[in-house]
């Protein structure tokens, strides 16, 4: 797995992250290194379970999804849908899946995972995706490792955010996440949230 994913001290819950990439958005959380994107992915699914409705994981098989850190994260297992997509024609495949289960209709969040994947050229598949998600009320989140230096995946993207691992107080995790692009002309910065670490990554899991 790429980054863990850490359930929030009571101290700091989380709060800014989700209100930004609200139903109809297409947000993409990107960066490398110190990432931590699937950290403040798994943020969105706990905040979607916890407002009743229902979220998927696309990724590439064997993709890097921890089950023990997703439920020490607070995150209901058997609620999440995971697809794990073989991908022999890279991100398309995932962008298929996502945009029929899109189609559906019956999913307030779902997340592809597009790390290490070269998305499509142009704007067409962005259009289509973006279209179904206003139509019916879903998030659409894309995972990418793209550096802050570079442009977003394209003119759709209406968010993009680039959250960072930073030093924190013994047995916690700061995220800090920095908005790179915002077109709905909001709110330009999110304020640090803390985590506690489960035990496995404390024990170098």
């Amino acid at each position: 797995m790429q980054d863990l994913s850490f359930a929030p001290c009571t101290a700091q819950p989380a709060h800014s992250l989700a209100e930004l990439a609200a139903p109809g958005r297409l947000v993409e959380l990107s960066g490398r290194g110190a990432s931590a994107k699937i950290s403040a992915a798994v943020s969105l699914v706990r905040s979607v379970q916890s407002a009743g409705d229902t979220a998927v994981w696309i990724q590439p098989r064997g993709g890097g999804l921890f089950p023990p850190d997703l439920a020490a994260s607070g995150v209901d297992l058997e609620a999440l849908l995971v697809l794990h997509i073989p991908g022999e024609r890279g991100a398309h495949d995932l962008l298929r899946a996502a945009e029929l289960l899109l189609l559906a209709g019956a999913h307030g969040l779902v997340i592809v995972d597009l790390t290490g994947l070269r998305a499509p050229r142009g704007g067409a598949w962005q259009a289509r995706l973006a279209a179904l998600a206003r139509r019916h009320g879903s998030a659409l989140v894309l995972l990418t490792d793209s550096p802050d230096r570079h442009s977003s995946l394209g003119p759709m993207i209406s968010l993009r955010v680039a959250p960072r691992r930073t030093r924190s107080p013994a047995g916690h995790l700061a995220i800090t996440s920095h908005v790179l692009k915002n077109k709905s002309g909001g709110p330009a910065d999110l304020r640090p949230q803390l985590y506690r670490s489960p035990a496995g990554a404390r024990a170098g899991r």
